[in-house]
């Protein structure tokens, strides 16, 4: 190979790792002038405002998908352990797990929901489409559940999803 073309070709890794990737200064603002809880009630009003969108069929976001609703459930969950509230729990619940007791109440009145069985029963280890990183973003919605909800039922979904894809 011509020395000059090899000189080019091992010199193109040095060029574009001296690519100027930054967020111009001009730009952007790196602070918020916006008191914290007014950025908390924006936070809960974008929250309300998706749930519009739910399928409660199957707890997805209708034109996001599977995975990306995972990664919605994690930034919801993930809003509620920063703000130390339980404002959505009854969502994410929903979303990752049934409740027990409303399986059983529909038991006894011989009643079934269209969407009896939850995400991680519906589809076991969150393997819908037979896709780890499809799967693991329903894991770390789980991880971020049971860090703001302390409810082990979601470590142990997290735990039972990272097995399966670490096989």
């Amino acid at each position: 190979m011509n020395p000059l073309i090899s000189f080019l070709v091992l010199s193109l890794p040095i060029v574009a790792s001296g690519a100027d990737l930054g967020v111009p200064l001009s730009w952007r603002k790196f602070y918020n002038e916006r008191p914290l809880e007014e950025r908390q009630n924006i936070a809960q009003a974008a929250i309300d405002n998706i749930k519009q969108y739910l399928d409660k069929e199957n707890y997805e976001f209708k034109g996001l998908g599977y995975w990306v609703s995972a990664n919605t459930y994690s930034a919801i969950a993930l809003k509620d352990k920063i703000v130390g509230t339980q404002a959505n729990k009854a969502l994410v619940t929903a979303a990752l797990k049934v409740s027990a007791s409303l399986l059983e109440l529909l038991a006894q009145l011989s009643l079934t929901l269209m969407a009896e069985k939850s995400n991680f029963e519906s589809y076991p280890h969150f393997y819908k489409y037979d896709f780890n990183d499809d799967a693991l973003w329903w894991g770390t919605a789980s991880i971020y559940a049971y860090q703001a909800y302390n409810d082990t039922t979601f470590l142990n979904y997290a735990i039972d999803n990272w097995n399966e894809a670490s096989k």
